[in-house]
């Protein structure tokens, strides 16, 4: 009988533990590579990003639109017997469209450049008159770009002049008249896209410009004088 007993609970206890023992056995997982995320990260490429792969070449032509003041020397203009003296004291308004091409590099830029500006003034004396002054100038011209990313960019030019003005009022004095002077440019140019203040696919400039007028003084025409000008400029 208390065979039988010891019998019956050694079987219980095997079966128990059978029962206990895990059905589903789970095989263990191999180790992946190990990933560097720095390297990955420098070995990544940016493709068809156009504001970090746009890359504007350097240009050889310039389009420029200028505004600001000139002083010339005097001006006496008689027409029909009626004589005006103008006296430049102040600065006249001016504005002035300007193209540069430059066709050879060494140590910069070489090449020529044309302007043609627009002054308009009135004056009050024994008549009223308008006065119309357009200064044309043909010029060689120097850039001192000496790097793609060259940010701030000086150039000078130099070249004959031609000034013309028309002098409208009454009848008798309207008269107009030409006169060949020279002229020496000195201007600084500030990319505003290497700079980073502008991203677009021409090249896009603000430009400061100083010019000179030299030629014959005392006569009835002396436009030797200054002119000073800010304006922007488009990379063609």
């Amino acid at each position: 009988m208390r065979i039988n007993f010891f019998l019956f609970v050694a079987l219980l206890m095997t079966a128990t533990a059978a029962n206990a023992e895990p059905r589903t056995q789970f095989k263990a997982l191999s180790k992946g590579k190990q990933m560097d995320l720095l390297q990955e990260g420098n070995t990544l490429s940016l493709n068809q990003e156009a504001s970090v792969q746009e890359y504007n070449p350097p240009s050889k032509m310039f389009a420029t639109i200028l505004a600001g003041g000139i002083q010339p020397t005097a001006l006496s203009v008689t027409s029909s017997g009626h004589t005006m003296n103008y006296n430049f004291d102040h600065l006249l308004p001016v504005a002035t469209f300007q193209f540069n091409h430059y066709i050879w590099e060494k140590y910069g830029k070489w090449g020529w450049g044309a302007s043609l500006g627009y002054s308009y003034s009135q004056y009050q004396d024994t008549a009223t008159t308008a006065l119309h002054i357009i200064p044309i100038d043909l010029s060689l011209a120097y850039r001192m770009e000496l790097k793609d990313s060259q940010k701030v960019i000086p150039y000078l030019m130099a070249g004959p002049s031609v000034w013309t003005f028309f002098q409208r009022g009454p009848d008798a004095y309207n008269t107009s008249q030409s006169a060949l002077f020279g002229e020496a440019t000195a201007g600084v140019a500030f990319n505003l896209n290497r700079l980073h203040i502008l991203t677009s696919r021409n090249d896009t400039e603000i430009v400061l410009q100083y010019q000179r007028t030299i030629g014959p003084s005392g006569g009835s025409m002396d436009f030797n004088g200054d002119s000073i000008q800010i304006g922007g400029t488009i990379a063609l």
